[in-house]
């Protein structure tokens, strides 16, 4: 029996289309942070996309109030009613996204499973989709996923990583479908201008390429930058698809709520995707959404100041740190700065940082060969904690410099 059990595992080993991606680096790092702290060792966690602010008390109240309600059962597969004609409402009202609530929105768990219904509703295999070099760990595994390929386009940083029009040309082939375009864009915090607006749409109108607008991050910008949406632009609107949900903006990380909106043609084949696999978030989860988006705001804004008093002391203290080199980020809420340390990779850096430091931050060639001598710090500690983190960083490299002799 024991060797008939063996033998059964020997050849399930996993679909290629699994066995080809890799597990998700940010997980790793939040999981080691778990493990760390049942064994009782203290770490400060930069490492996950996590808020640490607790979800807004009138969210948790809307969303026990329908739990008690009887909102435990089955619901349109799009979303309830109420959250669809919220979010049509607010893309047209913050971003001049105009969509149809009755066709234009699907609700899903979480604006990841929204990109991977536009990815499993648009992609045939060998599909190639353009994406930002660095960007959020997930993209490229997700377009595997769909069977597509990923096609990574450059950003530097000593150009502010931007999104270069020649870079994006270069990257583009004749098996091009769509692009990516995460912004404020995780890991860098680099927020797209008009000109890197401009270079994405002209590629997208010429080489008819569905635009997929991640903007899980809008709502966290800081003092001169600015947020687009690729939806608003006439020339766009009928091949984007807007992605955002309510994470990072309402610190609803657990509640995995989000959406993707557009054109009805284009979110017709994502709803056959997600009739026959989730089929509906949660109805009472749905109500928290309702109410994030209908209720009181200064929660939002009072997040976005705390995140920019994190990102000054964190600017102020290791900018301090020898061998450390940080720039401003625009939004979002991480810290992506660069190491002085030849020879030594991002992912090593990254576990020296933990094991001697006790910081916790991810690798920046977690998120593309471009983030490589990079690391990614999440704004998720207070001010006061920040020249911890820089004596920390101190410790790591000291030890380095000691190895070396």
């Amino acid at each position: 029996m024991a060797k008939r059990a063996e033998e059964v595992v020997t050849r399930w080993q996993g679909a290629a289309r699994v066995n080809a991606i890799a597990p998700s680096g940010t997980v790793a790092v939040t999981q080691k942070v778990r493990d760390l702290a049942a064994r009782g060792v203290t770490v400060i966690n930069m490492g996950g996309g996590d808020p640490d602010f607790a979800t807004p008390e009138h969210i948790v109240e809307a969303a026990v109030h329908s739990l008690r309600g009887g909102a435990t059962h089955y619901v349109n597969s799009l979303g309830i009613e109420p959250l669809r004609e919220a979010i049509a409402a607010k893309l047209e009202r913050e971003n001049g996204v105009r969509v149809s609530p009755g066709d234009g929105v699907i609700v899903t768990p979480g604006a990841k499973y929204a990109i991977l219904l536009a990815l499993l509703g648009h992609l045939d295999p060998g599909d190639e989709v353009l994406v930002q070099d660095p960007a959020w760990v997930s993209y490229s595994a997700m377009i595997r996923l769909a069977e597509g390929v990923a096609v990574p386009v450059p950003t530097l940083p000593e150009e502010g990583f931007r999104l270069r029009a020649e870079a994006l040309r270069r990257a583009a082939s004749t098996r091009t479908r769509a692009i990516i375009v995460n912004h404020p864009v995780n890991p860098t915090g680099h927020v797209l201008d008009q000109e890197e607006i401009e270079a994405v749409a002209a590629l997208a109108s010429e080489r008819d390429l569905l635009v997929i607008s991640d903007e899980i991050y809008e709502r966290i910008l800081f003092p001169g930058a600015g947020h687009r949406s690729f939806g608003a632009r006439p020339d766009l609107a009928d091949r984007t698809l807007t992605v955002n949900g309510f994470s990072k903006t309402y610190a609803m990380t657990g509640w995995r709520l989000g959406y993707v909106a557009g054109p009805a043609g284009l979110v017709r084949p994502l709803r056959k995707a997600q009739e026959h696999s989730i089929y509906c978030v949660a109805p009472f989860i749905q109500a928290a959404g309702v109410a994030a988006l209908s209720g009181p705001q200064e929660c939002v804004a009072a997040m976005q100041a705390e995140y920019l008093k994190r990102r000054d002391a964190f600017l102020r203290a290791v900018g301090d740190v020898p061998g450390v080199h940080v720039a401003a980020p625009g939004g979002a809420f991480y810290m992506f700065p660069r190491f002085d340390v030849p020879g030594v990779p991002a992912a090593r850096l990254a576990e020296l940082l933990l094991e001697v430091g006790g910081i916790a931050a991810t690798a920046g060639t977690e998120f593309g060969a471009c983030g490589e001598a990079h690391l990614r710090f999440t704004l998720r500690v207070p001010p006061e904690n920040m020249p911890a983190v820089a004596a920390g960083i101190a410790k790591a490299l000291g030890s380095l410099r000691s190895a070396r002799g």
